[in-house]
């Protein structure tokens, strides 16, 4: 599965999204990624949609590529305008070490106070359980 992290920002109401998709229903989760920024964006508050897309890596089955192409899709159809100021993916976002890829960042984090987005880092890189269970735990 390819994965993908974006930020959806509302430069007027500081509305921010930080999301993580692995294409499992990218049209779906786009559709409410936009849903969600809208009930918290009023039209008023000036200030634009900014999308910042992150990950992925140049993989042997190409699904890093398949998401972007999914993701960059799925907010095209948006009916709102949709500024993309980040495309750190797929090729992009790929090294090579002993003739095999990997992706340069792993993840991203944004300070929703300063709007600054950088690349998170993580002391382990396999699964977090409890986190993947959440929803499960909760009944959702």
């Amino acid at each position: 599965i390819g994965r993908a992290q974006l930020v959806v920002r509302h430069t007027g109401s500081g509305a921010v999204c930080l999301a993580h998709c692995d294409g499992s229903d990218t049209e779906d989760e786009v559709s409410m990624i936009m849903s969600c920024m809208n009930s918290f964006s009023n039209k008023l508050d000036g200030g634009r949609l900014e999308l910042h897309l992150v990950g992925g890596f140049s993989d042997d089955r190409h699904l890093s590529q398949a998401l972007t192409k999914q993701l960059v899709s799925a907010f095209d159809r948006q009916k709102d305008d949709i500024h993309l100021v980040t495309f750190c993916v797929s090729e992009l976002n790929d090294k090579v070490e002993n003739s095999i890829h990997f992706p340069i960042i792993y993840g991203i984090a944004v300070n929703v106070q300063t709007a600054e987005i950088y690349n998170a880092t993580f002391q382990e890189k396999g699964p977090e359980e409890d986190l993947r269970s959440a929803r499960i735990l909760t009944g959702g």
